[in-house]
């Protein structure tokens, strides 16, 4: 039998606790869910933090550091924290500046292509900046200023649209009248 916590749940915590499975619930916070779930198991005194463990399919030392965070701060201690991340090498002004001068035409920017690509908006970032970024990365800020991929269609610039026509409407309908080749089929038996 595995250790016991000695958590004494109140009728009000163990009322925060159902409260905070539900969110966890709307949320669709399995980790949240998990958490409080654990903590109700082991005031009931019945279970240990190893039964607890094996029930919740996580490590003791896990179940022990929830324990812990209950104890400090309650059930909110058990929502996650956000994981910090790398901070931002463009702040909200400069992606701000950065969005207009995209809206705008690359030609009204002083280019010679009326096409913005991820690597000229590279470029722009690093002239206007002096930030560098990875291609793939420059698509994803782009993304996230709501911006997307386009891809241009094909069209050929001395088409003659008549000659199209005439071919889809008496060449193309020829061939598909064309009978099909019958050709035996042939199935290798291979090991």
């Amino acid at each position: 039998m595995g250790r016991k916590t000695g958590l004494l749940i109140t009728d009000t915590l163990r009322t925060d606790l159902y409260s905070m499975i539900d969110a966890a619930h709307r949320e669709k916070d399995i980790g949240l869910y998990q958490r409080c779930k654990a903590i109700l198991l082991l005031g009931e005194e019945k279970y240990s933090q190893s039964a607890v463990s094996v029930i919740c399919d996580s490590p003791t030392r896990t179940i022990r550091t929830w324990v812990k965070r209950f104890r400090e701060s309650g059930v909110s201690g058990l929502r996650e924290k956000p994981k910090p991340g790398a901070k931002p090498r463009l702040n909200s002004s400069q992606q701000y500046a950065l969005r207009m001068i995209i809206l705008g035409t690359p030609e009204k920017y002083g280019l010679e292509t009326g096409i913005w690509t991820a690597l000229l908006v590279r470029t722009v970032i690093k002239r206007e900046f002096g930030v560098t970024y990875d291609v793939s990365h420059v698509r994803r800020i782009l993304h996230d200023l709501g911006f997307s991929v386009q891809f241009p269609r094909e069209s050929l610039s001395k088409a003659d649209l008549n000659k199209q026509l005439q071919w889809l409407h008496t060449t193309f309908p020829e061939i598909k009248k064309k009978p099909k080749k019958k050709e035996g089929r042939c199935f290798l038996r291979t090991k």
